[in-house]
């Protein structure tokens, strides 16, 4: 399955750069790790549309003072002006999600930095 694979190729180069993986596999999961008080460096969400669960996520994620310099990435979605556009009208900053990633081979632009971050 194209989403099992995607998840096991983002986990590796997470893993490689010796970082630390939390897999959430649905909303539930992902909200209940928020309330661990974890402090996230980043948020890779694989979604395709604004549902309730993403925007609850996004919400509570914003309320964590832990976590107020994390990034948050977006992946199979297809129409990120829209997915902006529906953040805005759910009272949610779009500035909140960092990008979104079209082409999985840009992941290394994002995790190096993180790398080199929690080595510092």
């Amino acid at each position: 399955e194209p989403d099992y694979l995607m998840q096991v190729y983002i986990r590796k180069k997470i893993k490689r750069q010796g970082l630390m993986v939390h897999l959430a596999t649905n909303y539930t999961e992902a909200l209940d790790m928020l309330y661990t008080n974890i402090a996230f460096d980043l948020v890779i969400m694989d979604v395709s549309a604004i549902s309730r669960d993403v925007v609850v996520f996004l919400r509570q994620l914003k309320l964590q003072k832990n976590n107020s310099e994390v990034q948050v990435y977006i992946t199979g979605c297809t129409d990120s002006a829209k997915f902006l556009n529906q953040l805005k009208k759910e009272k949610i900053e779009p500035a909140m999600v960092t990008g979104f990633l079209d082409d999985l081979m840009n992941i290394d632009t994002i995790i190096e930095p993180l790398s080199t971050k929690s080595k510092a």
